[in-house]
């Protein structure tokens, strides 16, 4: 190969389809990752830059039933998909479920632990024989039972 030569000269572009890659667009629906390389032979050729947008367009078409959306947007802002096997532990499930829609995440420190403490008392009763305990009477005056 000399420098400066392009390795396969007869190669004028390569379309990359994933469906590994999903973006959320503002209005809810998902964007899939489409790439187009092309090689400095395309501008000789300009039909041929008609029939990627063709084949872009059409696959769009094809997988959300809309045109191709954005162009030219960073791979960066791009999120894997993770393959669901039939069947899956407890914890993995719930792990999944919180990749899928991270709901802490806007909370604040002091709200985060405020959620933690209300988890861990509600899941003691659990370990209650018999009814619920009633709370002392200085504790429910004292208290705001809004917060509860």
């Amino acid at each position: 190969m000399k420098t400066g030569s392009a390795r396969f000269p007869h190669i004028d572009s390569v379309v990359y389809i994933s469906e590994k890659h999903v973006q959320r667009l503002p209005d809810g629906r998902l964007a899939f990752g489409l790439g187009i390389f092309e090689a400095i032979a395309l501008e000789e050729q300009y039909w041929k830059a008609g029939l990627l947008d063709l084949i872009a367009n059409r696959w769009a078409h094809y997988r959300t039933r809309t045109p191709v959306v954005y162009k030219g947007m960073d791979e960066g802002e791009f999120d894997t998909v993770f393959d669901v096997p039939k069947q899956m532990r407890r914890y993995e499930a719930w792990k999944l479920a919180y990749k899928r829609n991270p709901y802490l995440r806007p909370l604040t420190d002091s709200a985060l632990r405020v959620h933690f403490h209300r988890c861990v008392a509600l899941n003691s009763l659990s370990f209650v024989k018999g009814g619920w305990p009633k709370p002392p009477d200085e504790f429910t005056r004292t208290h705001n039972p809004a917060i509860w």
